[in-house]
């Protein structure tokens, strides 16, 4: 309960970052929410890691005071100082240098396109660095017994057995099944998220090139056969099967990293394909408009 107090103010933080849209664009402070978030978890499952594989031993207080009182506070300081609020929140972001030195050679489009670039890789390391953090997080701190002690929960968890057959699989040969199906469970529910996410931050579009056409209409079978087998078919298999796919589910199956390490591969990879052939049918569906439209 302590932590979830303390997290509770955390999450306060990343609120108060994110509704302050004078000082910086969505994006800004979207990524430093998502630093303040991940802090916490990130440091937690550091201590956890560290105590012992396997060992669900409580990080020490100092790592607790840094993990969601003073690092949460640094980057929401951070923050604060580097987008001060201005009254149409175009005011220019402060320097933390100490002194001012001469002015960047580079255009100020140069500038523009160098921050967007490095913008878009600081929120992908982000999102999967955080998502990772947070799995890898859950794998080693939820109780073993989590959907023994909590009926809806596992009610939640064998709904989605009907649906998704890897869930069941975790249940049947994992170490920590309890926790494991639960944690597979929710990554599953997040996959729309992280197309949306893919599909807005990333921009994707079929380049406008010849053979564009021909690249859609490939693509949509290509990953949507992935997508498909990455769900249902390939991860986690059964325990016996050799191949690639055999060592990765057994690593699955009895290592709470490797588990999170895969998971978060598979899951992404998964929204990827689906982001993938929805970008496909959307241009198709644009282009087809468009021919129709200028023979007509």
């Amino acid at each position: 309960m302590a932590f979830l107090i303390l997290y509770v103010i955390v999450i306060l933080m990343a609120v108060g970052i994110v509704s302050g849209p004078r000082r910086a664009s969505f994006r800004t402070r979207v990524i430093y929410a998502g630093l303040v978030l991940a802090v916490p978890p990130v440091l937690t499952g550091v201590g956890v890691v560290t105590a012992g594989a396997g060992v669900i031993n409580p990080p020490s207080p100092v790592l607790i005071l840094l993990g969601y009182i003073i690092a949460p506070l640094l980057a929401t300081w951070h923050f604060v100082s580097r987008h001060p609020s201005t009254p149409d929140g175009k005011q220019d972001m402060k320097s933390f240098r100490l002194s001012k030195g001469a002015p960047p050679e580079e255009s100020p489009q140069d500038i523009a396109h160098d921050e967007q670039v490095g913008g878009k890789d600081l929120e992908a390391t982000m999102v999967l660095g955080g998502y990772f953090a947070l799995v890898l997080s859950a794998s080693y701190l939820l109780p073993g017994n989590v959907l023994s002690s909590m009926p809806s929960v596992r009610a939640f968890v064998g709904f989605m057995e009907v649906h998704f057959s890897g869930v069941e699989r975790f249940g049947l040969w994992s170490t920590f099944p309890e926790v494991a199906q639960l944690i597979h469970s929710v990554q599953l529910l997040l996959v729309p998220a992280f197309v949306v996410w893919t599909v807005v931050s990333l921009r994707m579009r079929l380049r406008k090139v010849p053979g564009a056409v021909w690249k859609g209409l490939l693509t949509i079978p290509l990953f949507g056969l992935a997508a498909f087998l990455l769900l249902s078919g390939i991860y986690p298999s059964g325990p016996e099967i050799s191949g690639l796919s055999g060592r990765v589910s057994r690593l699955s199956y009895t290592s709470e990293f490797w588990f999170s390490v895969w998971s978060v591969v598979i899951t992404y990879a998964t929204a990827a394909s689906i982001s993938f052939v929805y970008v496909a049918i959307r241009d198709l569906f644009f282009w087809a408009v468009y021919s129709l439209s200028g023979s007509s």
